[in-house]
């Protein structure tokens, strides 16, 4: 590869002078790398947590419709009890009339 070194100009009070640098061509084009793959990772970890905060969101939407079931299922409880009881009672109706009509 390149080992050249590239110079800098320094001013000290408007006089521009060339400076040797201990940057290379090579320290350079690894920079560009590491910044090429720098931000690929970025980006595969913005993805990662795009999908994370899509999965949190589900879990939260699925753990309010969870609850709104269980609403609904006590709900349905409390209806299946309630035609228990209209049950008995018309059974015991039922069984009165039967009596009387003997």
């Amino acid at each position: 590869m390149y080992s050249d070194k590239i110079p800098a100009l320094h001013n000290t009070y408007g006089k521009d002078t060339l400076v040797r640098t201990s940057v290379s061509i090579d320290d350079l084009e690894n920079l560009q790398k590491t910044v090429k793959a720098n931000a690929s990772e970025l980006e595969s970890q913005k993805r990662t947590i795009s999908e994370q905060a899509r999965q949190i969101e589900e879990l939260r939407n699925s753990g309010s419709s969870s609850s709104s079931n269980s609403s609904e299922i006590s709900s349905l409880k409390r209806e299946i009890s309630d035609q228990d009881r209209a049950m008995d009672q018309l059974k015991r109706t039922v069984e009165d009339l039967s009596r009387k009509v003997k």
